[in-house]
């Protein structure tokens, strides 16, 4: 699977079944600006250059979870940075839906 393949794909389209630990491993290598936290979601950030940027991509992060029907926590802080969380709470862990949208937050911003 590439990110360009995960992108194509709607988060609707898949099931919320859990990703386990070593399928988990190897979509961390596909999607290299995100980690998986000590709470076990998906995260990423991004530091941009001021207040009114963070509050654009803040909002294109919230846009897209209405369009794709996934909904993560997005966090503004220190005035110009983003912080992504993603996990399927039915699920209680990880899906390929958080993938698809994690890779779809990458065309958002400068995320590292």
């Amino acid at each position: 699977m590439t990110l360009e393949e995960l992108q194509a794909k709607s988060c609707a389209s898949v099931s919320a079944t859990r990703i386990g630990d070593k399928k988990m491993k190897e979509y961390l290598k596909i999607l290299k600006n995100w980690e998986i936290d000590s709470d076990g979601k998906l995260t990423t950030y991004c530091e941009l250059t001021d207040f009114d940027e963070a509050v654009e991509l803040f909002n294109a992060v919230a846009e897209l979870g209405m369009k794709e029907g996934h909904y993560p926590d997005v966090i503004l802080y220190d005035q110009k940075s983003i912080m992504v969380l993603l996990f399927t709470y039915d699920a209680g862990g990880i899906t390929e839906k958080d993938l698809i949208f994690a890779a779809k937050v990458e065309h958002l911003g400068d995320f590292s």
